[in-house]
């Protein structure tokens, strides 16, 4: 399976809200990517996001552990940001020297959690 086919129902990643209403306030502008890296947002198939939100039960701390990413990383209401259309994008599978990547990270684009 390609990329495209892998996110032919868009992409999305997951933020805290006071990431998401710094962004809209204009106080920060990365938007969930890595700090000074302007190129990078981790994203998963719109899917993967539903299921993993649903075996959570939307639980942020739970949503946390599954995703591999830092303990309160979500705050206490996580913001989902959708991308209906990936057509245009650079969507490629990560390693371990894309920037944000963690102790979490599995080659392939897993995380521990998943």
């Amino acid at each position: 399976m390609n990329i495209a086919e892998i996110f032919s129902k868009g992409a999305s990643y997951l933020i805290s809200e006071k990431g998401y209403e710094d962004y809209i306030s204009g106080k920060d502008v990365t938007l969930g990517r890595p700090v000074g890296d302007d190129t990078v947002v981790w994203v998963a198939p719109s899917a993967e996001i539903d299921e993993a939100i649903i075996k959570t039960n939307g639980n942020p701390r739970e949503l946390e552990t599954l995703l591999g990413l830092p303990e309160n990383s979500l705050g206490d209401t996580p913001v989902r940001v959708n991308i209906d259309n990936i057509d245009g994008l650079d969507i490629r599978i990560p390693d371990a020297s894309t920037p944000g990547a963690n102790t979490n990270f599995i080659p392939g684009g897993s995380t521990s959690g998943v």
